[in-house]
C-alpha cells in the first residue's frame, strides 16, 4: 500500500457516523471487516483486464466492537492499494495524478463532513510502496 500522510490518521469517530459517511461518499467496506477492524476502499480505477487502483482507509475500534452499539473507531492508515484482476494485490503500481487529486478530493470532503481542518501530504504516496496489504494489517516496522 502506498501510504498518504494525512492528520485524519489517529483521529478517532464514531463507528456509525464514519461508516454513514463513508458509504455517502462512495467508499465501499464490503467483507473487509471484524469485530476490532473495519477497512473501506473507494475504486479510483476498475478494468478487469489491466490494474485496479482503490484509496483504501483502515480503522481499528477503541471501544467497543464493529457495527455495536457505541463504538468507536480510529483510523490508522490510509493510503492506495493497486491490484490486478485475479492475480491480487500488486507489490508496485503506478498511482496517476487524477488518482492523487480524487483521494485528496475524497479526504478533503471526509475531513468538512466533521468540519476538521485536514492535512495531506501526497509525496509518500507517489514515491513509496510497502507492502502491508491485508485488510485490517497495521504497519510493522
Amino acid at each position: 500500500m502506498k501510504n498518504i500522510e494525512t492528520n485524519l490518521v489517529g483521529q478517532e469517530f464514531s463507528f456509525a457516523e464514519l461508516d454513514d459517511v463513508l458509504h455517502e461518499l462512495g467508499f465501499i467496506r464490503g467483507s473487509m471487516w471484524d469485530y476490532d477492524y473495519a477497512d473501506y476502499d473507494y475504486p479510483l480505477q476498475l478494468n478487469k483486464l489491466g490494474e485496479n487502483v482503490f484509496l483504501r482507509i483502515c480503522t481499528h475500534a477503541t471501544s467497543g466492537k464493529i457495527e455495536g452499539r457505541g463504538c468507536t473507531v480510529m483510523i490508522n492508515q490510509i493510503g492506495l492499494v493497486g491490484g490486478k484482476y485475479q492475480q491480487g494485490v500488486q507489490e508496485q503500481f503506478k498511482a496517476d495524478r487524477r488518482q492523487l487529486d480524487r483521494s485528496r478530493e475524497l479526504l478533503e470532503q471526509l475531513a468538512a463532513r466533521y468540519q476538521f481542518p485536514v492535512e495531506i501530504s501526497l509525496e509518500t504516496a507517489e514515491k513509496n510502496t510497502s507492502k502491508h496489504y491485508a485488510a485490517g494489517m497495521l504497519p510493522t516496522a
